[in-house]
């Protein structure tokens, strides 16, 4: 698995190294980043530098992830970020069906491990007794513009497909919405499954409560665990009360509009 973090993020690695080893142990991780962390990461993990500094910060997201991938040999990228924190026990049956289907089906582009897609348009083209394998629908809805065929989610990625779409000088946000938008009708494949998933997963930064970690469907257990390990602080773990108040400015917000 690759994961990319940055400096500005890098303090979710031991966050989420806890879920990590708890959820989806004895799987190999190469963290893909900036300036070297100071402080020990899992024996089963390596850190790459991609550049001593992230020029531009975020708007240059992309390029430094693009150059990296050209320069690798693997056809198939299993592919997460640091904030994307793994929420329960992997399903590995899952995991190896769906590894087995892109290994094995040149026009599948990625497949996501996630329960995103399912959320989206899709049919199902297998089902199995624990689980159907879904297919994203190549045309979108009028009310479903972009359809996010191309998202961050934890997945597994054909090569060709992920450099086709991670253009140079791109934010997350616009490899998603700029990308999605490429993707449109371009005949290639795109799997995920419902009833169950590979990957349970919380994403612990979100941009409408900055300075918080979201740790909402945390099991309880694991979030006492990371206070006690002094890996979060309660202060800054998002509670009701601040969705509360990010809700109520948007209403605040939308009636101003």
């Amino acid at each position: 698995m690759y994961v990319n973090t940055c400096d500005a993020t890098m303090f979710f690695i031991p966050i989420f190294n806890y879920f990590f080893n708890k959820y989806f142990p004895n799987q190999e991780v190469v963290w893909l980043g900036f300036k070297k962390p100071d402080f020990s990461i899992l024996d089963n993990q390596k850190y790459v530098s991609l550049s001593h500094t992230q020029k531009e910060g975020v708007k240059n997201w992309s390029t430094y992830l693009r150059t990296y991938f050209e320069s690798i040999d693997d056809d198939i990228i299993f592919w997460g970020i640091d904030d994307h924190l793994i929420a329960d026990h992997v399903d590995k049956e899952i995991i190896n069906h769906l590894y087995k289907i892109i290994k094995e089906n040149p026009t599948v582009g990625r497949i996501g491990l996630t329960n995103g897609i399912e959320q989206r348009e899709y049919q199902i083209v297998q089902s199995l007794e624990n689980f159907d394998v879904i297919e994203l629908t190549q045309c979108e809805s009028p009310n479903n513009p972009f359809a996010f065929r191309i998202d961050c989610n934890f997945g597994f990625w054909r090569r060709e497909y992920l450099l086709k779409y991670l253009q140079n000088n791109w934010t997350p946000w616009q490899f998603e919405v700029e990308g999605s938008k490429l993707a449109r009708n371009d005949n290639w494949r795109i799997l995920a499954t419902k009833r169950n998933y590979g990957i349970l997963k919380v994403e612990g930064k979100r941009g409408i409560l900055p300075g918080k970690i979201n740790l909402l469907g945390i099991k309880f257990r694991d979030i006492l665990n990371l206070l006690n390990l002094e890996l979060v602080r309660k202060r800054d773990i998002v509670g009701e009360q601040d969705w509360l108040s990010w809700s109520e400015r948007s209403l605040e917000l939308n009636k101003n509009k």
